[in-house]
């Protein structure tokens, strides 16, 4: 009886073993897509096995990364032998990544590629509530009344 449980971890590791030895191999394509914006590309990472022919909306993902990492260390980072692109591929998916302009592989655009000192002071950039990585000028009158709002109602809290 003191086998029973040591059987039973052998069929799960030898089950886990042969799953894996026959996961579908996978295509990977990378590619530059032009943006509407002039001069602006946007980096695209496509895996999907090899086998797939047919290509359905319920089954294509799509991964847009946030505003600290690229994508494909958020998605496509092999920890423990394998991504989590590659764990969503390996069942059936089309799976996408992109980096929005001006991560990694996708152009930067002109204002985040020029030199700070070249940025009139009488604009200031401040990321759009509810986006990640994209940014709107605004003008200083605004960031500063923004700025005493927050600073009145931080103040009023204590």
């Amino acid at each position: 009886m003191t086998f029973r449980p040591l059987l039973g971890a052998l069929c799960a590791v030898f089950i886990s073993a042969s799953a894996h030895a026959q996961a579908p191999q996978l295509v990977t394509e990378e590619l530059m897509v032009k943006s509407p914006d002039p001069g602006i590309e946007i980096y695209v990472r496509n895996k999907r096995p090899s086998n797939m022919t047919a290509f359905r909306p319920e089954r294509t993902v799509l991964f847009v990364h946030g505003a600290t990492y690229p994508a494909h260390a958020a998605f496509d980072l092999k920890l423990g032998g394998e991504s989590w692109m590659d764990y969503i591929a390996a069942r059936g998916y089309d799976v996408y990544l992109l980096d929005l302009p001006g991560y990694d592989k996708s152009t930067r655009p002109k204002e985040v590629a020029e030199p700070a000192e070249t940025i009139p002071r009488s604009r200031a950039a401040t990321p759009r509530s509810g986006t990640s990585g994209r940014w709107s000028i605004i003008s200083s009158r605004a960031a500063t009344s923004r700025a005493s709002t927050c600073s009145a109602g931080r103040g009023a809290r204590r």
